[in-house]
């Protein structure tokens, strides 16, 4: 009897290491970089009110990276959550972060610049209980108009002990201060891609409706689609595309969200009369822009990232 029980709790121990060896916590990003007319960057979850490709002061202020939305995927763990930033300024955090990191201004900043932030005391699960059910902190932003499409991505629910506030997702902002590196490039004939660099592109010809959408090679100076196959506003080509250009790694609900932020900026609208170019950013630029790390005490959980930036840009005036 004593050694059946042995073998019993030997097997119990063995199957316990092996899942907690195949356990692991996915996290999500994706978010939208935004190139104005003398090329530099508007990083963001959401359009502008009014955008114009011409961000205010664009000769004084540096540019505005606004970081996107993150989601948890995987097993109820507890721990903190850190965004970094080493050549721009975070802002416009949600949920307020718990600690903020600081670094005195540049010569051409007035105010101290939040280089790092971390969210503690986070308890994150598919479910909590009645007890642990919070409320939303639904300050005015302005991409407040978004956060429901990104609640109905079916991720972890966010818990956190300090203040109670219970959430799908964490966002936050930055500013970019210097350059960082993207493989788009502005020249005297436009916008066009440094050599050697190879990939493809969703162009968006707005037009309600009627609006185009075509999937071209990137290569050499932008230009529209010549001769490529045009699909009348096919939302669902432009989806399966995107989710291509992720890896198949995100969720199909978090392009979906990602959709629903954007379509109308996509295929109703474009200043001047252009179309816009729709790429995936390479992971180089993405960390340059900022890194995120997921910090579990449940120390034998490993963390996998999923990031997705795009890169938007008009061309065609």
């Amino acid at each position: 009897m004593k050694i059946i029980l042995m073998l019993i709790l030997v097997l119990s121990v063995s199957v316990l290491a092996q899942d907690r060896e195949a356990a692991h916590i996915e996290v999500h990003e994706w978010g939208v970089v935004l190139f104005d007319e003398q090329g530099t960057g508007n990083a963001g979850g959401v359009p502008f009110p009014a955008l114009t490709m011409n961000p205010v002061d664009d000769l004084i202020e540096p540019i505005e990276v606004e970081a996107p939305v993150v989601w948890f995927h995987g097993p109820y763990f507890t721990g903190t959550f850190r965004v970094s930033t080493e050549t721009g300024s975070l802002k416009a955090m949600y949920p307020y972060p718990d600690h903020i990191e600081t670094a005195p201004p540049s010569p051409d900043d007035l105010w101290e610049q939040i280089v790092s932030v971390e969210w503690t005391g986070l308890s994150v699960g598919s479910s909590f209980t009645e007890t642990e059910e919070a409320r939303r902190i639904s300050y005015a932003q302005p991409y407040q108009w978004a956060m429901n499409y990104w609640r109905t991505v079916p991720a972890n629910w966010i818990y956190r002990q300090g203040d109670g506030i219970q959430e799908r997702f964490i966002y936050y902002e930055c500013s970019i201060s210097g350059d960082f590196p993207c493989p788009l490039i502005r020249t005297d004939d436009g916008f066009a891609f440094e050599p050697g660099y190879s990939g493809e592109g969703l162009i968006f010809i707005p037009g309600g409706e009627y609006s185009r959408i075509s999937l071209i090679e990137l290569t050499g100076t932008l230009r529209l689609p010549e001769g490529e196959e045009t699909r009348i506003r096919d939302p669902d080509y432009a989806k399966q595309v995107i989710f291509e250009w992720a890896g198949g790694m995100l969720r199909t609900e978090e392009i979906d969200a990602f959709w629903s932020t954007w379509e109308s900026t996509l295929t109703d609208t474009c200043p001047d009369g252009a179309s816009w170019l729709l790429f995936p950013l390479p992971n180089e630029t993405v960390e340059a822009i900022s890194t995120i790390e997921l910090i579990p005490n449940e120390s034998w959980l490993e963390v996998r990232y999923e990031r997705l930036f795009l890169g938007l840009v008009k061309i065609g005036s």
